[in-house]
């Protein structure tokens, strides 16, 4: 085990452009948006590299200390307008993909709609 670590160390001071692959995933985890495979990936890596750690640590300060003064100045939902038509067609869109006319899809209860998604959509995944 102690070699595989050592192996590390040396293949990451050979290869630096590792590293920029690993900032763009702290740069996500301290924000909240990296999770599954990655997020692990990443707890590998800033177990074996005192840089990168530190540089998630650094991101994580940052983080703490600005997501309050962006919440504060954000657009409120209620401001923001969609373009024309864009409801339409999402709808629109949503139910073909469920294999449904428009209509059909609006015609389900909220429960049914979301039971619909979730069953089309890991059907999807599965192919």
């Amino acid at each position: 085990m102690k070699s595989s670590s050592k192996l590390i160390r040396a293949a990451s001071r050979l290869w630096p452009n590792n590293h920029e692959r690993y900032k763009e995933m702290c740069a996500l985890a301290a924000t909240g948006q990296l999770g599954g495979p990655q997020m692990s990936e990443l707890n590998a890596h800033i177990c074996t590299c005192d840089s990168c750690r530190a540089f998630l640590e650094s991101l994580a300060n940052v983080s703490v200390q600005v997501m309050p003064l962006l919440a504060e100045n954000r657009v409120r939902a209620a401001d923001i307008v969609p373009p024309d038509g864009m409801r339409d067609r999402f709808l629109t869109s949503l139910a073909c993909f469920l294999g449904l006319t428009r209509g059909e899809y609006l015609n389900l209860d909220l429960s049914h709609r979301f039971h619909k998604l979730c069953t089309t959509y890991r059907r999807y995944l599965m192919h």
